[in-house]
């Protein structure tokens, strides 16, 4: 078995007969998992946004739903009011 692979398991091993170890390390799991989520929330209404920025300037410039999906690769229906 791969030497940090092992290590791993041994402190895992250790932090659950600790509750006091194991408390903080869930807290600690918890708030990362957290973190990661803000994240790629983030990342998503970022991208978003900025396909609903390039369809209404498609728009603007005289192009129909059909020739922005065809451009652009994504349906732009959901950001045409």
């Amino acid at each position: 078995m791969d030497k940090g692979f092992e290590k791993y398991k041994e402190c895992m091993e250790y932090i659950q007969s600790h509750p006091e170890y194991r408390l903080k390390y869930e807290a600690y799991f918890k708030n990362v998992t957290d973190e990661a989520n803000r994240l790629y929330t983030a990342r998503e209404e970022g991208k978003q946004e900025a396909e609903q920025k390039i369809v209404k300037n498609c728009l603007k410039h005289g192009l129909t739903a059909e020739q922005i999906e065809e451009m652009v690769g994504f349906d732009p229906r959901p950001y045409i009011d």
